[in-house]
């Protein structure tokens, strides 16, 4: 099966954020997305400082709280135009 997307669970990301390890550990994943030609994106992103471990670790994408919350299509499309 062709893969476009690696998608990184969130447990991984907080993981990250305790140890120099498990932050190495991260990038290579994301590295190793890279290789593979695939689009890399991280879930559970809630605070600025896991968007920017993530940012230089070379993550393509995130989503989470730090975004925006669960909304109703009706509300995503009036927020989208103004979150672009």
């Amino acid at each position: 099966m062709p893969f476009a997307t690696m998608k990184i669970d969130r447990s991984l990301l907080l993981a990250s954020e305790r140890t120099a390890r498990m932050q190495s550990v991260l990038m290579h994943i994301i590295n190793l997305g890279h290789a593979l030609g695939m689009t890399v994106i991280c879930e559970g992103i809630e605070t600025h400082e896991q968007e920017d471990l993530l940012r230089r670790c070379g993550c393509n994408q995130g989503q989470g709280y730090r975004y925006g919350n669960p909304m109703k299509e009706e509300d995503f499309e009036r927020f989208l135009p103004e979150h672009i």
